[in-house]
């Protein structure tokens, strides 16, 4: 019972200490119970058992680690959120998880998951719309009327298309043109002016 005071106190040295140990343990048992865990079990002569838990630091994989899916399904709800790829590395290394041979998860295994998956980034998926909240994207609006986006973007800079009818996307960080005739309509003149006719699309066609 005196063992605990000894062993903490400077009576015993390294070496005794080693020695004791040695006289006291009958085995050690090591398991990998997971790719990032080992089970270590302790055998004492007495035939009680300890029983510790450490981190492998060399998991060389990300896909090894035994919380892989949950990493995997946790990127998915951060991205539907519309967070980037370094925001989610600092929330998921926020809420405990780690990526292979680090403490934290770097960007570049989340962008890898992502990416892997086909998620898109909400900026970039919101660029590949024609319409937003029922409002033509410069993609869109170009499709719409037959004409290059260069062409709808140019008519944005110089006023052709009025400035009450174009906002911005904060998120995509692209222009956004209401759907009415008095947009609109001044493109189509402004390219029928100088001698060249858009093509109009059907509805169909869209």
């Amino acid at each position: 019972e005196h063992l605990p005071a000894l062993w903490a106190s400077e009576k015993v040295s390294y070496i005794q200490k080693k020695e004791l140990l040695r006289c006291l343990i009958s085995h050690v048992i090591l398991d990998r119970i997971a790719a990032e865990t080992i089970e270590v079990r302790i055998v004492w002569i007495s035939g009680h058992c300890t029983i510790e838990h450490a981190r492998v630091q060399r998991v060389f994989r990300t896909r090894d680690l035994s919380n892989y899916d949950a990493i995997v399904a946790r990127v998915q709800q951060l991205c539907q959120q519309g967070l980037n790829d370094e925001q989610m590395a600092a929330q998921l290394t926020s809420e405990g998880f780690a990526g292979a041979r680090r403490g934290n998860v770097p960007m570049q295994t989340v962008r890898e998951i992502r990416l892997t998956r086909g998620w898109y980034l909400l900026k970039h998926e919101k660029r590949m719309y024609d319409k937003l909240d029922g409002r033509w994207t410069v993609r869109g609006l170009s499709k719409h009327i037959g004409l290059t986006t260069n062409y709808v973007l140019k008519c944005i800079y110089d006023g052709t298309i009025p400035a009450e009818y174009v906002s911005r996307d904060a998120t995509a960080d692209i222009y956004l043109i209401t759907d009415l005739p008095e947009a609109i309509e001044p493109v189509r003149q402004r390219y029928i002016k100088n001698g060249r006719h858009p093509k109009v699309r059907r509805q169909s066609d869209e």
